[in-house]
């Protein structure tokens, strides 16, 4: 089965991009759970010593490492955001056999935006995306997404073609209602410019 198809894209959608979260951030649970895994064999003798009891310690050992790890995986790989030219699709697969899916028309997002926050997220490039949607207060967030900045750019520009294209009245109120004063001001005096020019 491919991706599509566990996404249930309809007919005519195209999937534009399809964004986990950074693979390396699992390096710290990878490691704990390796030093877990090798931690049995530093006391060998004792264990086999003990019997049954250290046998037992030692798969034990091995098969909780075994669950831990398939289960980071699996959350890991199964955790995503699909970006189509029609909607956005999060799931969040939150055990091995538990998944939650949300999905989102972009005539319903209200906003869009991303949070880098830290030294290492600030050197490889990953940070936290955000979209809230007029539906819900609670905004929808993908965690440590690999070049948040260029997947914002791609869901804005969806957005803007799924309302009519870039020059949809719609969609510039909509960009316009996201501006501060400073800007606003700065948009009256182009508009009062051009319209001076063309007068």
């Amino acid at each position: 089965m491919t991706l599509e198809q566990k996404l249930g894209i309809k007919q005519g959608e195209h999937l534009a991009a399809v964004a986990r979260s950074f693979a390396p951030t699992l390096i710290p649970v990878l490691l704990i759970v390796t030093f877990m895994a090798f931690f049995p064999f530093f006391y060998l003798l004792p264990l086999m010593e003990m019997g049954y009891e250290g046998y037992a310690i030692i798969v034990g050992t091995m098969l909780l490492c075994a669950i831990i790890g398939t289960r980071s995986f699996v959350k890991w790989h199964g955790s995503l955001l699909a970006v189509t030219d029609r909607r956005l699709i999060f799931v969040r697969q939150k055990g091995i056999f538990s998944r939650e899916v949300q999905e989102l028309n972009y005539d319903k997002i209200t906003e869009v935006s991303f949070k880098v926050s830290g030294f290492s997220a600030t050197i490889f490039g990953f940070g936290n995306m955000r979209v809230k949607s007029a539906a819900s207060d609670e905004p929808i967030e993908m965690p440590r997404v690999h070049h948040p900045q260029k997947l914002h750019h791609l869901i804005i520009d969806l957005q803007a073609q799924a309302a009519g294209g870039p020059g949809n009245f719609g969609a510039m109120l909509q960009a316009v209602s996201h501006f501060d004063n400073g800007k606003l001001i700065q948009l009256r005096n182009e508009i009062e410019k051009t319209l001076k020019e063309r007068v």
